[in-house]
């Protein structure tokens, strides 16, 4: 249940810090559908934390650290900021 608590407030907390980011580096042309981006993404993760958390190890930490990797990979790909 730890598991799982962690893993929604985790995802919640990334939202966060990733939506200051978008905003501080996307063109206000584009920034409506790169939300619409995150948060799409985010419901998506969300809604597959209770499945994956109950997995047994190590398919949590695997997918987590797959998470992670991809979250540092698309970020170092947004543009400057402004």
């Amino acid at each position: 249940m730890f598991g799982l608590f962690m893993s929604v407030f985790g995802s919640g907390g990334a939202i966060n810090a990733i939506f200051i980011m978008v905003e501080s580096r996307m063109p206000s042309k584009i920034l409506g559908s790169s939300m619409v981006i995150v948060v799409t993404t985010a419901v998506f993760y969300s809604s597959l934390s209770p499945f994956i958390a109950y997995m047994s190890q190590p398919v949590p930490f695997l997918f987590g650290c797959s998470i992670i990797v991809t979250a540092i990979s698309l970020t170092l790909i947004l543009p400057k900021s402004r």
